[in-house]
């Protein structure tokens, strides 16, 4: 259970990342605090 759940902790992250470079960016490690992710 402790794998799922940083699994989609991660997966979350990375979604939320900011756009920087032309990689994938540092992940947001915040993003559950922001209002647009109320619903998780």
């Amino acid at each position: 259970q402790a794998v799922r759940r940083a699994i989609d902790y991660l997966h979350g992250a990375i979604a939320a990342a900011y756009p920087l470079g032309g990689g994938q960016g540092p992940v947001d490690h915040l993003y559950r605090l922001h209002p647009a992710n109320d619903e998780k």
